[in-house]
């Protein structure tokens, strides 16, 4: 089954170059997020092609602290939707692929070139990445629907904001990418 050989294969020499591969978007929505959004730019940097910023009325330094990590930042209205929110990131996105993270979220950058081996695949349209939380009693798993191609998903609910896709998904751990 192909995610056991993404998940088990160890030999990075399969992963394709960052000019041979599909470009990555991350996209986030944020609001007065500067104590976490440091951390997690810097995980993501050198991950992804570009970083799009959707900010829906941050009052701190989170605009200034984007825009230091080469951020597009973009200004959009909270209309009290998160769903609406995302999909206007989405907007802004050029890359083949999609990671949506949260700012209190980082990449582990060991995780970096299998998620590039992941997005070469043309056997599905989302893969699943396995979120890590931080808890006083320890550490909970969820799955989440956080790489996407572009243009073959879109969020919906507007609270408890849900992807949904066309195609195929993979659900597959990468790393310890883990709550903030």
């Amino acid at each position: 089954m192909i995610e056991h050989q993404f998940i088990q294969n160890n030999d990075r020499s399969l992963v394709k170059t960052s000019r041979n591969r599909p470009t990555l978007s991350a996209c986030m929505i944020v609001k007065n997020e500067e104590k976490f959004l440091p951390q997690c730019l810097k995980s993501i940097k050198d991950a992804v092609d570009e970083m799009i910023i959707v900010d829906t009325g941050s009052t701190d330094k989170t605009v200034e602290i984007a825009q230091s990590f080469g951020a597009r930042v973009y200004h959009h209205p909270w209309k009290n939707s998160f769903s609406e929110a995302r999909n206007h990131s989405l907007n802004y996105a050029t890359g083949d692929w999609i990671l949506q993270i949260d700012a209190d979220e980082a990449l582990e950058q060991a995780d970096i070139p299998l998620l590039h081996k992941l997005i070469t695949t043309d056997s599905c349209n989302v893969i699943f990445v396995a979120i890590y939380s931080e808890l006083p009693g320890g550490q909970a798993k969820h799955y989440f629907q956080r790489i996407f191609r572009r243009g073959k998903a879109h969020f919906e609910g507007i609270v408890h904001n849900q992807l949904i896709f066309e195609g195929k998904a993979f659900h597959i751990r990468i790393g310890n990418a883990k709550e903030i």
